[in-house]
């Protein structure tokens, strides 16, 4: 079509929002198929021709004003410049409502054609007042309205002989059209795909709370600690992660021993006083084999024995170790304590000299065993005031908060023996202050029982055990001090880490190795791999919560950003199928980001996140999909049928 240059060859000039595009270009193509003179930006202009002056040259040339009202026209600039133009050179500007909207306030008294419901009749009508309005040299417009697209085309019917001409547009009143919808409705049911999507979100997070680490910062009962019980769909898919990212294996520098009623004299467990002298003679020979440090993994009181003389020779072989030793310190929770500042306090304990290599660890594990115990805030219990006349009961006084090593649990404090830097190392600190315990995983370690332990080191004779004579009783467990275990297993230098065999306090376990057949052991061998995962900084860390959400606030803006990117002429950049396998390429990048934190930081990124993030792809997809197919069968049904074979122009339109 060509450039019109003569004012009289235009005699409708439309004026419209972008947001109008598609109604505006649907309105020119039919109006020009109907035989009218109207002049649209999309259609005529040509490429090379400048915007300002052809729209100008245009609207002063024209003898009528095509206004479409809309919310967007109605805050439009350029629309409202061009409608003061058109009234200061005294044209004839025809309404046309598509959307609910206020009106402006100097085309109020004007009578619009209303398109908002029935196409067709707004067309006619249309029509009808262009032909009442003087057009110059122009021919009146064939009045022929657009038949709707139907499977077979039935004749239009014709208009009854008493039908009434539509009033004056300039004197008539005009009647005021509905209230503008508000915005926060308009966007709230443009959006409402979101509430659902949202909803699984929030469900997914609420059911994954779990991924916390350490302590709970909801829990309600602070004297529980809030430590949740690892149960949630990330949790039990998080062991094969951990193997993954942590599939290193390092030398071990922990080795355990274990006392077991299968072939230990049964005494060791059940009496306190044959435990002790039985220990004071494997610190002995521990010594003798010239371990690292010795870890038991038991607490004691000073009056579980009263045995003095086994008692006795406990504490000395304890106190005469060249050896460090750190044994277990129980801990009680407070009467009242969830009134109080604080809920746990040490047990008393039995008291070793303070200048033996003697040292103390919390012996209190997680209720997820795959998280590293570093530190529980413990407190003093000060003694209540005796009763008075006045005051029989005297309130109990509120309990202090111990300093923060005491607080350090038996791994924490085994690992910091040996390597005493280990808490000024920047990722432990951050653990320790955050009060975060990280995730690690199990390794086989080598172990032994304390029989072959206690039987390799010490000479022949040997001294009775528990009653039993000591060589006839060691006997089978007698092995080379640089092969204890049959595969060249020494102490020399190594962290020994000792415990006891119990039905209560077995634990899960990721293999089935020798001697134990089920997948379970004793919690000397969690306490043996904390150790080893401390030293070896083996363990994973989530990324921080507010990293996360921010994380996926962006990716759900760069998704949106894919399906509502359009140029000039409003249409889309890609298409809804493409949109949506760029979209799958920002959720695959965003996974392979999670792997790579992973393998370089030891950060692993909540599963949750990443299910949530695939999960508003495809809800994504699914509401544009079905938004583009509603958008084309609604066409159908109302006779428009939009072609990409005839582009409505060669150069973009302004941006109203």
């Amino acid at each position: 079509m060509s450039q019109p240059t003569p004012a009289q060859e235009v005699a409708a000039f439309i004026s419209y929002s972008r947001a109008d595009s598609e109604f505006a270009l649907r309105l020119a193509q039919d109006l020009k198929a109907a035989g009218a003179h109207v002049w649209l930006d999309q259609l005529d202009i040509h490429a090379g021709h400048e915007w300002d002056n052809a729209i100008e040259a245009a609207l002063v040339g024209a003898q009528q004003m095509l206004l479409i009202l809309s919310p967007d026209s109605a805050n439009s600039r350029n629309v409202r410049n061009e409608v003061a133009l058109a009234l200061d050179e005294g044209k004839v500007i025809l309404p046309i409502l598509h959307r609910d909207c206020t009106v402006p306030l100097q085309l109020r008294r004007l009578q619009h054609i209303d398109f908002r419901t029935d196409y067709a009749r707004g067309f006619s009508l249309l029509l009808r007042h262009m032909q009442e309005q003087p057009s110059g040299e122009s021919a009146s417009p064939t009045v022929v309205a657009p038949q709707p697209a139907q499977p077979a085309p039935q004749a239009q019917p014709a208009p009854k002989p008493n039908a009434q001409p539509s009033p004056p547009l300039a004197n008539a009143p005009q009647p005021l059209p509905a209230p503008a919808e508000h915005w926060v409705l308009r966007r709230g049911r443009q959006f409402w795909p979101l509430i659902p999507l949202l909803a699984i979100l929030i469900a997914l997070m609420i059911s994954d709370l779990g991924d916390f680490m350490g302590y709970n910062p909801f829990a309600s009962d602070p004297c529980s600690l809030g430590e949740i019980d690892q149960s949630s769909l990330s949790a039990k898919m998080y062991l094969p992660l951990a193997k993954w990212a942590l599939r290193y294996t390092p030398t071990p520098s922990v080795a355990i021993i274990y006392i077991d009623p299968s072939h230990d004299p049964p005494d060791l467990l059940s009496n306190t006083c044959a435990s002790r002298a039985f220990l004071a003679r494997l610190v002995t020979a521990l010594n003798t084999l010239s371990a690292h440090v010795i870890v038991i993994d038991k607490y004691y009181s000073a009056s579980a024995c009263a045995e003095q003389d086994k008692n006795a020779a406990f504490v000395s072989a304890m106190e005469g170790s060249k050896v460090p030793i750190v044994v277990g310190q129980q801990t009680y929770a407070l009467a009242d304590g969830s009134k109080s500042p604080g809920c746990l306090a040490l047990t008393p304990r039995l008291q070793f000299s303070s200048a033996s290599k003697v040292l103390y660890g919390l012996t209190r594990l997680n209720s997820d065993d795959l998280k590293v115990p570093l530190r529980w805030p413990v407190f003093n219990q000060p003694p209540a005031p005796p009763p008075t006349a006045s005051q029989p009961n005297p309130p109990a006084p509120a309990p202090t908060q111990l300093p923060a090593a005491s607080g350090d649990t038996l791994s924490l404090v085994a690992a910091k023996a040996v390597s005493p830097q280990l808490e000024s190392n920047s990722g432990v600190s951050k653990l320790l202050s955050a009060q975060i315990h990280p995730y690690t995983t199990f390794l086989d370690l080598p172990h032994i029982t304390a029989l072959t332990a206690l039987c390799s080191a010490e000479p022949a004779p040997r001294a009775p055990i528990d009653g039993q004579p000591g060589d006839d009783l060691c006997k089978p467990w007698v092995r080379p001090i640089d092969n204890l275990d049959g595969n060249q297993l020494s102490l020399d230098s190594k962290i020994v880490v000792i415990g006891e065999v119990t039905d209560l306090d077995m634990h899960p376990f990721p293999t089935t190795q020798a001697p134990f057949r089920t997948n379970q052991r004793p919690g000397v061998f969690l306490q043996a791999n904390y150790i080893q995962a401390l030293l070896d900084h083996r363990f994973l860390q989530e990324i921080p919560l507010w990293l996360t959400v921010t994380g996926l606030v962006f990716f759900v803006i760069g998704v949106y950003c894919l399906y509502w990117s359009h140029d000039k002429e409003g249409k889309p950049h890609l298409s809804v199928e493409r949109a949506g396998i760029a979209s799958l390429v920002v959720f695959a990048a965003m996974v392979l980001t999670s792997i790579l934190a992973v393998l370089s930081m030891s950060y692993f990124t909540p599963l949750w996140a990443l299910w949530g993030a695939g999960a508003f792809v495809v809800f994504r997809y699914l509401e544009a999909s079905g938004h583009h197919r509603s958008e084309h069968l609604l066409a159908h049904l109302t006779g428009h049928r939009h072609t990409e074979e005839d582009p409505p122009a060669q150069t973009p339109p302004p941006s109203y």
